[in-house]
């Protein structure tokens, strides 16, 4: 019995620095991934453009109030009220 003697594990060098960087790798993913997923939050639904185009067009005269006190659609289109008024279906 005294010949099986307990024997660590053997690692060769590159298999740790494999392990590494998979581990940095797999760090960095998941840091990409959790902050695109915090700036998904600003992104307005369909829903949102739809209410928002429905209370501009509501407005006398129809859509030309200003589209800042219009948040989904502000942000949509860039604060351009042309490309807001064409997707909104606004008439000439």
């Amino acid at each position: 019995m005294s010949g099986n003697k307990l024997k660590g594990l053997a690692i060769d060098k590159e298999t740790i620095v494999a392990f590494v960087l998979i581990i940095i790798i797999s760090v960095i993913v998941i840091a990409f991934l959790l902050k695109a997923q915090k700036g998904t939050e600003d992104i307005y639904t369909d829903m949102d453009l739809r209410a928002e185009c429905a209370k501009w067009l509501t407005e006398e005269p129809p859509c030309l109030g200003e589209i800042e006190r219009y948040p989904a659609l502000n942000a949509t289109f860039d604060g351009d009220a042309d490309k807001a008024r064409e997707s909104c279906g606004c008439p000439n």
